[in-house]
């Protein structure tokens, strides 16, 4: 009987193609159903065995902390390098965008709160 092994709601497309890789190298049966017309199901990983499932899972585990982890010193990379955009950098690079949005915020918790204030 077929188990779930993955939802690929959010999952980006270069680690769709990593774990497909990373099932064929470890010569796991796997098959995938397409994301829905209607966007009700977002597509997934099946194993064909459910006796796979452990070692899959294992698998799995051991790519997705790898990945992890190689993000995690990528973004300190950038952060060292200077190469991200502090808040307030951002801000700063599109003033109007920035105000207009400030101004729908307040806009929106002033609607919020004037029921319970009566103003």
């Amino acid at each position: 009987m077929a188990v779930l092994l993955m939802d690929l709601r959010y999952v980006p497309e270069d680690e769709v193609i990593e774990v497909r890789q990373l099932l064929e190298d470890e010569g796991l049966a796997f098959y995938e159903t397409p994301p829905s017309f209607w966007g009700v199901s977002a597509g997934a990983i099946w194993l064909y065995h459910e006796a796979d499932k452990p070692r899959a899972d294992e698998v799995l585990a051991r790519y997705q902390q790898a990945r992890a982890e190689k993000a995690r010193s990528e973004y300190q990379r950038k952060l060292a390098a200077g190469e991200i955009d502090s808040f307030a950098q951002r801000l700063l690079r599109h003033p109007i965008r920035s105000l207009v949005l400030i101004a729908i915020i307040l806009f929106v918790a002033f609607i919020s709160v004037q029921p319970f204030f009566g103003i």
